[in-house]
């Protein structure tokens, strides 16, 4: 397990809000049974996100998010100037829904792919630089966009620390507290693995909590928690999946998605 922490001083951009997507029974890819959020994307292949569903921030940052052989696609093909990225004052393209405090959101087969075949995962090394830093995870923010007030819990390799799960925590100053699980958490060199399901819980007293587990498992496992500077948040967020990288262009890789399900 590794832990950091970094800041940069107080930083805020213009807030863009999203819309509250609580929809009628069966509509917009939404499940019948409380109008709770279910997406298995099974729209047609290269199709966009619902927009029934989804709403987006900072498209421009992944332009190319699909639906494709039921999963949400993030191709990254490119991280000029680090636009993809969410780290210190940087924010990246998210993905997200408006829910309110208590929820439960299942994140289900996520994590990174190879461009060609986002079943399989990117090798450090071979399908990627030798240190790449590539994620694709749950993100919670508040509802004032580029804020730096999100919690996020992100599948894939981080640096020298390969197939792990990071989590990273911005306080809105331009400070984050990150720590992942450590390496081979996910998977190994011998056994690559580089997709988890992540559990999302949003508590009465309006914070978040993480768990992981193997797909096709049942027991989640808590995420690690280790001295922290939380966000705050209001009574209702803006919960969704983001895919990112860091740095130089790691190679061509896509985040990937099988279902996000909201059980609460």
């Amino acid at each position: 397990m590794s832990f950091i922490r970094q800041s940069l001083p107080p930083f805020l951009r213009p807030p863009c809000v999203g819309d509250l997507i609580r929809k009628p029974a069966g509509a917009g890819g939404v499940a019948a049974g409380g109008g709770l959020l279910v997406d298995q994307f099974n729209g047609a292949n290269g199709s966009p996100l619902d927009p029934g569903i989804w709403s987006t921030y900072n498209a421009a940052a992944i332009p190319g998010v699909e639906q494709r052989d039921g999963r949400y696609r993030a191709p990254v093909l490119t991280n000029a100037g680090n636009q993809t990225v969410w780290y210190l004052s940087d924010d990246g393209r998210l993905d997200y829904v408006r829910v309110a405090f208590p929820f439960e959101i299942h994140f289900l087969g996520i994590g990174i792919g190879r461009i060609d075949d986002a079943a399989a995962a990117p090798i450090p090394g071979t399908h990627l630089v030798a240190s790449p830093y590539a994620f694709c995870g749950a993100f919670v923010h508040d509802l004032v966009l580029g804020s730096l007030n999100y919690r996020a819990y992100n599948v894939g390799h981080r640096g020298g620390t390969h197939y792990t799960i990071e989590q990273k925590n911005s306080d809105g100053t331009g400070f984050n507290s990150i720590v992942d699980e450590g390496a081979n958490f996910t998977g190994s060199p011998g056994a690559p693995n580089t997709v988890m399901d992540l559990r999302v819980r949003g508590l009465a007293n309006q914070t978040v909590e993480f768990d992981n587990r193997a797909v096709g498992e049942t027991t989640w496992v808590p995420a690690t928690e280790a001295g922290f500077r939380f966000p705050t948040f209001g009574p209702e967020v803006f919960v969704g999946p983001a895919t990112y990288e860091f740095g130089t262009h790691n190679g061509d890789w896509v985040g990937r998605v099988d279902e996000i399900r909201q059980v609460a």
